[in-house]
């Protein structure tokens, strides 16, 4: 029984060993060779989850890229603007996304669940540390390693493709064709995001790797602007509004933000009450950009700027009407 006992345990030994060894090198490959390349007149760029995805279409802002990605998590953010900063020399700015689901504990879940480590972990292993190795099997252990093989597979197709630009694998902007209408304003979204938005518990996971983010653009020489992207006053997980101040007066005082979520959208520009659809997403961007080309990035806040455009639109729909 001891000498079986034995085999079996040298069995799982050289089993792990060696797909660790095999993990090691794939990963190490990778990292030396994937691609996430900006085009040379791309200065600005945006990252973050479905909210700056959704909003930021960069057809219509010059010199700016959107990196985002849905469910999006700061520690991939990180490993990702980590990528960037070191392969695009001409990067200056970094347009990083923090509205008010971001700081809640249920930002956890995007880390810890089984479909979240199913959509990111195979594009990110090889960009991840030790550390982050360590927080995501001490989330979720069993999940992690059922995804291994996966990320080796991912691996080696960029191995494969290492000559290829892999840069839209790891966010785009996302056109969304669907329209907010005003049932869809009665509607709650669920008992649990209600609870979440009353929830004084915050996610000091994804607040460590901002402040993470933060400090590696500082380090690098990249402008790090913090943004709240636009959305519907009813937006249900805006509730944590006190908190969320509290975050930005304390731990963020020093860190330059802009809030643009009182830019007025009509209903038809929305996907739904924290998202603009296509056609938002094109009015906004046109106005960013005309943001940006005047210089405005230096102003403490954007609250008259908003103004102005909400004023014009209501103008507008005065004139219509």
């Amino acid at each position: 029984m001891n000498l079986f006992l034995k085999r079996v345990f040298n069995f799982v030994l050289i089993f792990f060993s060696g797909l660790t060894g095999t993990l090691i090198l794939i990963n190490f490959l990778t990292r030396n060779s994937l691609i996430l390349k900006l085009e040379h007149d791309k200065n600005y760029v945006v990252l973050g989850h479905s909210h700056s995805e959704c909003a930021y279409d960069d057809g219509f802002i010059d010199k700016f890229k959107n990196v985002s990605q849905s469910g999006e998590a700061y520690l991939y953010t990180y490993l990702k603007a980590e990528k960037l900063i070191k392969q695009n020399e001409n990067l200056e700015f970094i347009f990083l996304e923090f509205t008010n689901n971001q700081i809640q504990s249920s930002m956890d879940i995007w880390i810890k669940d089984k479909e979240f480590i199913e959509a990111r972990y195979p594009d990110y292993s090889s960009f991840m540390s030790y550390t982050e190795y360590q927080i995501m099997a001490s989330l979720n252990l069993s999940k992690l390693l059922l995804e291994i093989p996966s990320g080796i597979e991912q691996n080696i197709l960029f191995i494969k493709n290492r000559k290829s630009n892999f840069l839209n694998n790891y966010g785009r902007h996302l056109k969304l064709d669907k329209l907010l209408v005003k049932q869809d304003l009665l509607k709650i979204d669920s008992l649990y995001a209600i609870e979440q938005s009353k929830s004084k518990e915050v996610s000091k996971l994804n607040i460590k790797y901002l402040k993470k983010i933060i400090e590696l653009c500082r380090n690098k020489g990249v402008q790090i602007v913090l943004i709240r992207t636009p959305f519907h006053p009813l937006y249900l997980l805006n509730k944590n509004q006190d908190l969320y101040n509290a975050f930005i007066k304390s731990d963020f005082k020093d860190v330059k933000y802009l809030d643009f979520s009182r830019f007025q959208l009509e209903l038809n520009e929305l996907a739904d009450t924290q998202h603009l659809n296509k056609w938002g997403a094109e009015r906004y961007s046109k106005w960013f950009n005309e943001f940006l080309k005047l210089g405005r990035l230096d102003q403490p806040t954007v609250d008259s700027l908003i103004l102005i455009e909400n004023t014009r639109l209501k103008a507008l729909d005065d004139f219509l009407n």
